[in-house]
């Protein structure tokens, strides 16, 4: 799946990416959550591209989540990757990400709403 649009971070500490062309928002955490809670598989292919041009993460492998030292806070990571550095450091950016996971059936629809 391919997802386009402005990436958000809301008020409920939740990554979201914003199309206005389709007037639509992909709740990227909640997504996030479902892989990594998966009992089926956690692999998840998963690409960020800002602006349509320059790579920002580009990993293959499960989803883990890491306790960060001296906080309470867990972040997602990939290989030694930490997605929620990049994330964070391009909210309020045009990104184009491609999402490739082992959950089955049309698993994205339902992290998909469309905006008012």
């Amino acid at each position: 799946m391919k997802v386009i649009g402005r990436l958000a971070y809301n008020d409920f500490g939740e990554y979201e990416i914003h199309n206005e062309y389709y007037r639509n928002t992909f709740c990227l955490s909640k997504f996030l959550d479902a892989v990594y809670y998966s009992d089926k598989s956690n692999y998840l292919s998963f690409k960020i591209y800002k602006n349509g041009g320059k790579t920002l993460y580009n990993e293959k492998g499960n989803l883990y989540r890491r306790k960060e030292e001296d906080s309470e806070m867990y972040t997602y990571c990939q290989n030694g990757s930490e997605l929620d550095k990049i994330l964070f450091y391009n909210t309020n950016e045009i990104v184009d990400v491609e999402i490739d996971c082992r959950l089955g059936g049309n698993v994205y629809g339902k992290y998909i709403r469309k905006n008012k």
